[in-house]
C-alpha cells in the first residue's frame, strides 16, 4: 500500500534563498512515515511508551531538485517487501504537484527493545498491515559506509537536552543539523548536496562525551559521530557535479 499526503511545511524548513533544508527535508518525510504507521495502528510514541520503537538505521537520499518554499509538495511512502525478520525497508517519494519527482530516499528500520536495550524480531504480522510494495525508490544497492581512515578536523560537541527525542536519545534529523553546525562556515549548503547517507551505529543519550570528526575527499564528505569514544553515526555527504 503507497501512502500519501501532502507535506507540511514551516517558514524555518527554508533557508534564506528559499530552499528547503536537508534536515528538514528528513522532518517532512519522518513525519509522513508516522503518519502512515499511525494509518496502520502502529504508533511510534504508544509504542515507545510501552517499551518498544522503531529505531532507524540507515538513511539514503538522493536530491534531484531541492524543493523551495513556492513548492506544493506531496510525499508518497511505502514499506518495501525486501523487509526481514531483523528489519523492516520504507520507501519515499517527494513530489511536486506536477508530479515531479523531487527528492528519492530510503530507510532501513528495526524494532527496539527499549528495556532490554536490543533489537527484536518484527512481528510478521505487523509488517503485513503495510500491505508491502515491490517496488523500490533505488535500482542498485548502496556501497558500505567506513570512517575516513583519517580525519582533517575533530570537534567537541556538548549536547543539549533539546537534542533527545522520546526514546530517550538523539534524534535522527538532528545528526544532519550537527553536522551542517561543525563545518566549516559556508563550506557546504543544502543545494550544494546531491546524496545524503547516514548510518547509525549506537544511540548517543544526554551526557555522553560527543565529537565529531570529518574529512573531505573531493566532493564527499566523510563526517564521524563518537559518543564516550564510540563510533555512533557515519554520515556522508556528496557534492552535486558543477
Amino acid at each position: 500500500m503507497i501512502y500519501r499526503e501532502k507535506a507540511e511545511t514551516r517558514i524555518d524548513d527554508f533557508d534564506a534563498d528559499g530552499y528547503m533544508l536537508l534536515p528538514s527535508v528528513l522532518k517532512v518525510l519522518e513525519n509522513a512515515a508516522d503518519h502512515h504507521s499511525a494509518s496502520v495502528t502502529d504508533e511510534s510514541v504508544e509504542g515507545s511508551m510501552r517499551g518498544v520503537a522503531w529505531i532507524l538505521a540507515e538513511w539514503r537520499v538522493e536530491v534531484i531538485k531541492l524543493p523551495s518554499y513556492r513548492d506544493t509538495l506531496v510525499i508518497e511512502t511505502w514499506i518495501s517487501e525486501e523487509s526481514a525478520a531483523a528489519h523492516s525497508n520504507r520507501e519515499f517519494l517527494l513530489l511536486d504537484d506536477r508530479g515531479n519527482v523531487l527528492i528519492k530516499a530510503a530507510a532501513k528500520l528495526t524494532l527496539f527493545d527499549l528495556k532490554e536495550n536490543r533489537i527484536i524480531k518484527t512481528d510478521r504480522a505487523i509488517l503485513e498491515r503495510y500491505r508491502p510494495e515491490g517496488s523500490s525508490v533505488f535500482s542498485e544497492k548502496a556501497h558500505r559506509l567506513i570512517p575516513a581512515e583519517s580525519f582533517s578536523s575533530e570537534t567537541v560537541f556538548p549536547l543539549r537536552r533539546s537534542d533527545i527525542d522520546y526514546n530517550g536519545h538523539v534524534h535522527n534529523t538532528s545528526y544532519l543539523n550537527f553536522v551542517f553546525d561543525i563545518l566549516p562556515e559556508n563550506a557546504v549548503q543544502s543545494f550544494d548536496i546531491a546524496k545524503v547517507r547516514i548510518a547509525y551505529k549506537r544511540p548517543i543519550k544526554l551526557g555522553d562525551n560527543t565529537i565529531i570528526k570529518f574529512h573531505k575527499d573531493g566532493g564527499v564528505w566523510n563526517v564521524c559521530v563518537f559518543g564516550n569514544d564510540v563510533l555512533c553515526a557515519i554520515i556522508e555527504l556528496t557534492e552535486r557535479e558543477i
